[in-house]
Formats: structure tokens, sequence, C-alpha cells
């Protein structure tokens, strides 16, 4: 048995013992520095191993891509997958957002009401084909870096390429630096063309 697997199976052995000891999840989190989930895991009876080996199964891409847009954050990349939300710090009481700035919960159905059966880029034009992850990307229409929030008010489908050049910039800024993208291209068309003339 290598040392990894001992050190997994010891401290499962340490997570079972405390919890025997009448220890909360919370206690055992502080002093054992391993995650909740971690404890769920090894305390759940399995139900956490059978969740995570259903939902690994039956999971489409486009529930993937939505549990993760949900989950995104200024610091996290769409590609990033959560086990569940995580509560927000708040102090400010009025804040009805509690969870990752989603203020209303919604499911893959709705994104599909919203984005339809056969969806178009919202930037390009482009047709997706919502079964070919690799080719399109949920975005946060104002992002996450401009304070925009995860919720399906804020979120469109588009091609991967067209996500990747917007990046972080506002529409506005993303239609501003694509007219100089093209009026730059007009002008060394224009100079090429006088050269050869």
């Amino acid at each position: 048995m290598n040392k990894k697997i001992k050190k997994r199976k010891r401290h499962k052995e340490n997570i079972l013992r405390l919890r025997q000891e009448g220890k909360t999840y919370s206690q055992i989190e502080k002093q054992l520095g391993c995650s909740r989930s971690v404890i769920c895991y090894h305390c759940g009876n399995g139900n956490e191993k059978k969740r995570l080996q259903a939902n690994g199964k039956k999971r489409s891409i486009l529930q993937k891509k939505v549990s993760s847009f949900k989950c995104a954050s200024p610091r996290h990349t769409l590609r990033v997958k959560l086990k569940g939300f995580k509560k927000r710090n708040s102090n400010n009481k009025k804040d009805p957002c509690s969870v990752n700035n989603i203020c209303k919960n919604y499911s893959v159905k709705d994104v599909l009401k919203k984005i339809g059966l056969n969806p178009i880029c919202y930037l390009t034009g482009k047709k997706i084909n919502i079964n070919d992850g690799a080719s399109y990307h949920l975005d946060h229409v104002i992002p996450t870096a401009k304070d925009g929030t995860n919720d399906l008010d804020n979120l469109n489908i588009c091609v991967a390429e067209a996500n990747m050049a917007k990046g972080k910039l506002s529409l506005d800024e993303f239609y501003k630096l694509c007219e100089d993208v093209i009026k730059w291209r007009d002008a060394c068309e224009m100079n090429r063309k006088r050269k050869n003339i």
C-alpha cells in the first residue's frame, strides 16, 4: 500500500473516531483541517459517494457548464467545477444574494428556455451545437470582474472564440475593440493597395 492510500485511510479513521466521540462537523473540520465535504463523504454511509457517482454519469455537457457558470467568480474560470454553492460572507443585510451572487436559483431547463434548443451566439450570430461543449461558453454579459452577477439574466451563450476575445470587457468595450480591429484592417488594406498601384 503506498503512502497516499495509507494517509487517506488514516484520515478516514480519524474523522470516524472524532465523529464517534460526538464532535460536530465544524469541530472535526477545525481539528483535522479537512473540508466539510470530505467529512460528509466518510460519515454519510456512502450516500455522498453514490450521489457523486450518479451526478458524474448523468450530467449533460450543458448541465456542467450551467453549474460552472453559477459558481464562477472573478478568481475562477468557467472550467472550475465546484461541488456546490459556497455561502458568501456579506455584511450587507439588505443584500438578498447569499450564494455566489445568485439572487434566484435556476436550472438547465431555465437556461434552455432562455437560449432555445438551437441557440446562436449572442456576439457573432453563429449557430451553436449545445452537445459540443468545447465549441461554446456561457458568458457573463456583464463580467464578474465588473460586478456582474451569476444570475440567469446575466447569462448568455457564445462561441468559445468570441468569449475568449471578449474576456473581462463590457459589451461596449468589446464592440469598440472590434471596431478598432476592423478600422485597422481596412487601413492596412488601403495602404497595401496604394503600394501596389
